[in-house]
């Protein structure tokens, strides 16, 4: 509703209530850095605040807490590249060790290592979330984007299609699935795919 002073005294209330709701942190976080525009050192005072009053009570870590401050500090910690991403993979790492089955610290981990141009640590992950998690079109739909943008000589077509047709079998009526999968058919050359993929999606 953009009430957003309103919001950040709730959130603030819920954790004078109970200093250890994780979640309260995490939403706390992303309202300051996303929508109050607070930067990055304000998140990561509530991710620190999180992870100091999760130890205090004796709590096990938390792979939620770890897998949204691993995403800030890779997207908003861009004051040094280098030292934002060694940061973001040391709290994944954290987050997977807290919850080795945590679909979406080993999703956001590929999808940066593939930004980073590291494309075998991203299928890596990819492949990871898959033998648990077989039916996560986000994952299929990362896992074939993530094929396709490797160097030109080194991408099989039939591989990325093949992933993006498992995402759409997952999901069926995933539309951003059939937006990349037409994108890439275009990048391809076919003209007529991408026209049929729309139409299955306005169904």
């Amino acid at each position: 509703m953009g009430n957003l002073a309103a919001a950040e005294e709730l959130y603030l209330q819920a954790l004078r209530s109970r200093p250890s709701h994780a979640a309260a942190w995490v939403a706390l976080a992303q309202l300051r850095t996303k929508e109050l525009r607070q930067g990055a050192k304000a998140g990561r005072a509530c991710y620190q605040s999180a992870e100091r009053e999760l130890q205090r009570i004796g709590a096990k870590p938390n792979a939620f807490v770890y897998t949204a401050w691993a995403s800030m500090e890779y997207k908003k910690g861009k004051e040094d590249d280098v030292k934002s991403v060694r940061k973001s993979r040391e709290l994944y790492r954290k987050a997977l060790e807290a919850d080795p089955r945590c679909s979406a610290a080993y999703l956001q981990l590929g999808v940066m290592e593939s930004e980073c141009g590291n494309f075998d640590t991203a299928k890596e992950c990819f492949e990871k979330v898959l033998t648990f998690d077989q039916r996560n079109s986000r994952v299929l739909q990362a896992y074939a984007i993530m094929e396709s943008r490797r160097p030109r000589d080194e991408v099989n077509s039939r591989r990325v299609l093949d992933l993006f047709e498992r995402a759409l079998r997952v999901n069926p009526r995933d539309a951003g699935v059939y937006q990349a999968y037409a994108l890439y058919v275009v990048e391809l050359g076919d003209m007529t795919q991408p026209e049929i993929s729309l139409k299955e999606e306005l169904k």
